[in-house]
């Protein structure tokens, strides 16, 4: 049994339909429902803009509409972190995702549309989009390169951020949006919080 068969293709269009979800390792909208011998979901990938059918057998259960915990996402050498609006739709849809740039973003895109480069210095939505379903996240290599000015910022997972910070030598160290530290050239770490400095030795 699937969601189409127990709720019904009314449902699942009026509270379903829009989600975004992964199919077979890529980040997919659902756009819509249909009836025709058989139910089946159609899918549009998020990026590519190709269309799938599939069975509606694929739509098993709400699980199926589950995603990767939200926080900071990194695409093409910026930051951003992700958190939703409560909603009482299942599932996660573009309209309800929150984003902010971090701080060094911030300055980097105004820096960059200042002398006429914008464009370079923001990439598609729909690159952001693909990163909220299927997060890549930096490696402890990276952090060499961010700390020598070689990269804007590190992203070792969702809840921290490594990025520099204005006027001073050191890089500021985020953790869930707070500024909660300092990291120097030689990776040593000025953060009061014990559980948070532990995190971010543990990605170091």
């Amino acid at each position: 049994m699937s969601l189409v068969t127990s709720l019904g293709i009314n449902y699942c269009n009026d509270w379903v339909r829009n989600c975004m979800v992964v199919y077979e390792g890529d980040a997919y909208y659902i756009e819509s429902f249909h009836s025709r011998n058989n139910p089946i979901v159609v899918l549009r990938n998020i990026v590519t803009r190709e269309v799938v059918e599939v069975g509606h057998e694929w739509l098993t259960g709400f699980s199926v509409l589950a995603y990767p915990e939200l926080g900071y996402r990194k695409s093409q050498g910026t930051a951003r972190h992700y958190g939703r609006r409560q909603t009482a739709y299942r599932g996660l849809r573009q309209q309800v995702l929150v984003a902010e740039r971090t701080p060094a973003t911030v300055l980097y895109e105004q820096a960059n549309s200042r002398y006429g480069s914008a464009a370079e210095s923001m990439d598609s939505p729909s690159m952001w989009l693909r990163q909220v379903m299927i997060p890549e996240y930096d490696g402890p290599e990276v952090l060499d390169e961010v700390l020598s000015g070689n990269q804007l910022c590190y992203v070792p997972n969702n809840h921290i951020c490594i990025e520099p910070l204005p006027n001073s030598p050191n890089h500021g160290v985020y953790y869930k949006e707070k500024l909660v530290g300092t990291i120097d050239r030689d990776r040593t770490l000025d953060i009061a919080a014990p559980n948070i400095r532990k995190a971010v030795e543990e990605v170091l």
